[in-house]
């Protein structure tokens, strides 16, 4: 598995909206750069060759500007 490291767009509540840069999957791990699992990816939306994930936390308190996404 390889993972991919992510921006992420905005923030709204428990979601995150992260801009892709490859590969995802339904459900993939959502993670910080120090591996703390945070979250999963619920939605894959947006065109084929620029797509961005929904992200529903796991974490009340992730701040964060990228996270981690296992594909």
């Amino acid at each position: 598995m390889n993972n991919e490291n992510c921006e992420v767009i905005e923030r709204k509540g428990d979601e995150l909206i992260v801009r892709l840069a490859d590969c995802v999957k339904m459900n993939a791990r959502v993670s910080t750069s120090d591996g703390k699992e945070i979250g999963r990816v619920v939605r894959v939306m947006g065109p084929g060759n620029g797509p961005f994930a929904l992200v529903k936390l796991r974490v009340p308190n992730f701040e964060g500007k990228e996270v981690t996404i296992r594909c």
